[in-house]
């Protein structure tokens, strides 16, 4: 679970990215633009869980551009999800952390794209959570939760997706802030964190 020093560490490194990644975009990114990286995140990691479960995806899969590995692009979904809420000013906090916790179900192994349903739905609510947010689309009937609370349920799904594959999404967090931090600095001369480790 993801509490604690942890969750207060993992929202100071992503601010600390969103600062450092800014100087790679051409324009300034916003709530729904970190959504849709969550988004492309999503679509790795389903990439690399198709190949754990050998589903073909055709030509879907770019050879081209190799992906991190499953524990880097769930770090990477974690990212996308903590980029929405620090650039709405809706970090989740340790209370919606645990309410997701009761709400998610907690994914079979087995298939191992089982664990991508609850992380791709989680997604698709934060995106439109960013959206309703930042005035770009209407308040849907219903129950819609707001950032905060979607992204919270992001987390979860995706600690407990990487569970189900013995890994620790806060050390694969970690490692993800490491490499941002060396290809920024090697790249565009920035160091966007400071070295540390969640706990």
């Amino acid at each position: 679970m993801i509490a604690g020093t942890a969750r207060t560490r993992m929202v100071e490194v992503t601010t600390r990215l969103r600062l450092g990644f800014a100087v790679t975009a051409p324009r300034p990114w916003e709530a729904t633009t970190a959504a849709c990286e969550l988004l492309v995140q999503c679509g790795h990691v389903v990439q690399c869980l198709a190949g754990v479960d050998d589903v073909a995806l055709g030509s879907l899969a770019d050879p081209r551009r190799p992906l991190g590995g499953l524990g880097d692009e769930i770090a990477d979904v974690a990212l996308g999800a903590l980029s929405v809420a620090v650039l709405t000013g809706q970090e989740p906090s340790e209370e919606d952390l645990a309410a997701a916790e009761r709400c998610l179900p907690v994914p079979d192994a087995t298939p191992a794209l089982a664990g991508a349903g609850p992380v791709l739905v989680a997604a698709g609510q934060l995106a439109e959570a960013s959206m309703i947010a930042t005035g770009l689309r209407h308040r849907p009937v219903g129950d819609p939760p707001d950032v905060r609370t979607a992204c919270a349920r992001v987390l979860v799904a995706a600690d407990r997706m990487a569970m189900t594959h013995d890994l620790d999404l806060t050390q694969e967090f970690e490692r993800m802030a490491a490499d941002a931090a060396r290809f920024l600095t090697a790249r565009f001369g920035v160091a966007p964190i400071t070295p540390g480790r969640a706990s």
